[in-house]
């Protein structure tokens, strides 16, 4: 090849190279990713849904959509809400949460602008377009609850890694500020770097409830505007605020008619936010509080709606509650983190949503089941409890006369307390099918027979077949084959996860967002008193226990009964474990000793909390990423220490005294004074002679009562827990001496 030819082809690649390099420089480099996080308070999921707005019905026929919970931890406020999404994890806050202020804005009461109180407060240098004056007293009030605050963190997150927050909108009212969107998007010290949430944003408007809307085509321009510098953006649209918190001044057809207004701005809103630079952004619309129904209080849970260009439909779904539909205003942060490229910090408790693409029929049935819940919820306990409580004063009052000439009202008397003890596995039943509360209560009372029935018979049967043994018994057989079978299938609940018993009445804590997955307080305490009940009188039946093999088999079941209540991926109930120790460690120690002292009953505690401890680094370490509350909670003590420790427990103890202060709880203790004063006067001497001989029986209900103590100090609604095993215990006892009366 000639010299000629070789400088023509090196030529020719030369040229080709430096077309390729033009190209590559010259084209457009991708667009980081952005995301608009819009705050329309009491929106509902039937706005979403159901006759929707044009661009609104769009986002909700190409995204995912949920139901929000607020989350769990020591308040259920609106306003704790909005400070655990900027936190992604547990949080408090109160009405101070409004106090946010453009930099320039003055402040009542103080001298200079905002910006030079923020300065004076925290020490923070700088020129942040917007400051929340209270954040160094949430951080410490949050210490002071919570042992730990992890306020503004996903501002600090976003900060960290090169990335830019701002927020735009307010909810004012005339009375004053009311702008705790900005919490979402605040650092740990309460700045925004870009915003504007004064009244600018607003337009005056005579016919609205407050004289005032939200200046749709303004707000989405500085959005716009914005975006080219920002990375997350939240925008806090008041209208459907406004209406609401006006309501109660309002007809039902202004009411009406304001709040449709107030959609259709939203709608605008949305409109002029995506024909801008969010066209390719992620857009999530979200609502921390639902609509108010006439007579106050939240009868549903509010929506939330994530929409991505080219992304998946469906409902949402998060490792946080582990169910289709549902997922946690914790969850939020995360999400935005995982949308934005950056790492999401140890402190936050939640996880990033995901899309579960079944259709929207999840949603829906949950929509309904919420209001079932609320609805029957109160109704549907109030009856067990009146019934639970009177015919076990009846049951007192037969036992204190000592006659025998009213067998029929025994039998009724006996008859009742089996349906009332039957009811958590009936309840468990009844939830298959409509989901609305006439329609339960109805299946309900026919499980409760259909169940109740069936513990007769069993009984009838096993008194047949074990003959003399039976007579061994205290009594209450008809108990002991009930409880025996609610072990059984809460057993089954829990390597279920719980799913079994999601959403029962008696498992509502799913929709307050104290637990999603496992086995609740409630059910706990059901488990542990059947549990105890079982083993405490069938021991009676079979003494052959005390040999070495029998006495093995008695600590397999403990185990069992331990690990299923405890380990992550069944019960997942911290609380309970501890009182599942103590409780079957003293009933173990009773059979072989006849008795057990204080020192076995505080290294129980102290091997319980230990079980738990190991239980959650387990949970960590095999997680990926995902962990249970229990393994959430031992990584944060890790790191926060015993002060966080202590205020968990400090935390549960001052819930449960609250819990007793109730109304329901001061109804129930007025209706029980009868059965008190029966109990002390006639029952508890007859029920000593009934243990008087059976030292091991008598040392086994007594390990009951100090579980049902753990149960109370150990959890969160532990007065519920501990209640239900002092109540199920002293049922069993009346009915096994209604029997020996019989």
């Amino acid at each position: 090849m000639g010299l000629d030819n070789i400088n023509v082809i090196m030529s020719k690649i030369l040229t080709l190279a430096f077309l390729i390099a033009a190209t590559i420089t010259c084209a457009p480099a991708a667009s980081a990713p952005k995301v608009v996080l819009v705050i329309a308070d009491y929106v509902s999921l039937s706005d979403l849904m159901e006759n929707a707005p044009p661009v609104i019905s769009k986002l909700v026929a190409g995204g995912g959509i949920g139901l929000l919970i607020r989350g769990g931890g020591i308040s259920k406020t609106t306003t704790s809400a909005y400070a655990m999404v900027g936190a992604g994890s547990y949080g408090w806050a109160n009405e101070e949460i409004d106090e946010a202020y453009m930099n320039s804005e003055p402040v009542e009461n103080e001298i200079g602008p905002a910006e030079a109180v923020f300065k004076r407060r925290t020490g923070k240098s700088g020129n942040p377009a917007v400051v929340h004056l209270q954040f160094p007293q949430l951080e410490a009030e949050n210490e002071d609850r919570l042992g730990t605050s992890a306020v503004g963190a996903l501002g600090e997150a976003l900060a960290r890694s090169g990335k830019t927050a701002a927020v735009f909108g307010n909810s004012d009212l005339p009375e004053g500020k009311r702008r705790r969107a900005v919490a979402i998007a605040a650092s740990a010290a309460g700045s925004v770097p870009l915003g504007d949430v004064s009244q600018a944003t607003l337009r005056r408007e005579p016919f609205s409830p407050t004289g005032m809307v939200t200046n749709s085509p303004k707000l989405a321009s500085k959005v716009d505007e914005t975006l080219m510098s920002a990375d997350f953006v939240v925008v806090d649209f008041g209208d459907l605020a406004r209406v609401e918190l006006s309501k109660m001044s309002l007809s039902e057809e202004a009411y009406h008619a304001h709040r449709g207004r107030a959609l259709r701005n939203l709608d605008l809103l949305l409109s002029r936010i995506l024909e801008g630079k969010a066209k390719d952004a992620t857009l999530m619309l979200a609502a921390v509080s639902s609509p108010l129904p006439k007579l106050g209080g939240s009868s549903r849970l509010p929506p939330i709606l994530v929409y991505s260009p080219g992304g998946e439909s469906g409902c949402l779904l998060s490792a946080t509650t582990r169910t289709a539909g549902l997922v946690s205003t914790v969850d939020i942060a995360p999400t935005v983190l995982a949308a934005l490229d950056v790492r999401k910090p140890a402190t936050m408790m939640g996880s990033a949503f995901g899309v579960l693409r079944e259709g929207r029929d999840p949603v829906h049935r949950l929509d309904d089941m919420v209001l079932m819940n609320r609805e029957a919820i109160w109704p549907v306990l109030g009856i067990l409890a009146g019934l639970g409580i009177a015919s076990a004063t009846a049951a007192s009052a037969m036992i204190a006369m000592g006659t025998r000439s009213g067998m029929a009202i025994s039998l009724i008397v006996r008859g009742v307390m089996l349906l009332v003890l039957s009811s958590p596995i009936a309840m468990i039943f009844a939830m298959w099918g409509e989901p609305s509360a006439g329609s339960f209560a109805v299946r309900l009372a026919v499980w409760m027979l259909v169940i109740s029935a069936g513990a007769l018979a069993a009984s009838a049967a096993v008194r047949v077949r074990l003959k003399d043994r039976v007579d061994r018994l205290p009594g209450g057989l008809p108990v002991v084959i009930l409880a025996a079978a609610t072990v059984l299938t809460l057993l089954v609940s829990s390597c279920l996860a719980g799913k079994p018993l999601r959403f029962t009445i008696m498992n509502a804590g799913q929709f307050m967002g104290y637990r999603f997955y496992g086995i609740g307080n409630e059910y706990m305490g059901v488990w542990l008193a059947t549990a105890f009940i079982t083993v405490v009188w069938l021991r009676e039946v079979f003494p052959v226990w005390q040999s070495g093999g029998a006495r093995a088999v008695l600590l397999a079941v403990c185990a069992i009964n331990v690990l299923a209540l405890g380990l992550p991926w069944f019960g997942s109930n911290a609380g309970g474990t501890v009182a599942a120790v103590i409780g079957f460690g003293l009933i173990y120690l009773s059979g072989q000793r006849g008795r057990f002292s204080t020192t076995d009953a505080v290294l129980l505690t102290l091997a319980g909390f230990v079980l738990v401890g190991a239980i959650g680094l387990v949970d960590v370490a095999l997680s990926r990423g995902a962990p249970s509350h229990i393994g959430l909670a031992a990584s944060v003590g890790e790191r926060a220490g015993y002060s966080y420790l202590l205020a968990v427990v400090g935390r549960k103890l001052i819930m449960n005294l609250g819990l007793l202060g109730t109304t329901q709880a001061l109804w129930a203790i007025i209706g029980s004074a009868p059965l008190l004063v029966l109990w002390v006067a006639f029952v508890g001497g007859k029920a000593g002679r009934m243990v008087e001989e059976r030292p091991v029986f008598r040392s086994g209900m007594m390990a009951c009562l100090v579980a049902a103590g753990a149960a109370f100090l150990f959890n969160d609604s532990g007065a519920v827990a501990g209640g239900l095993i002092f109540g199920f215990v002293v049922v069993a006892v009346l009915y096994s001496l209604l029997d020996r009366e019989a």
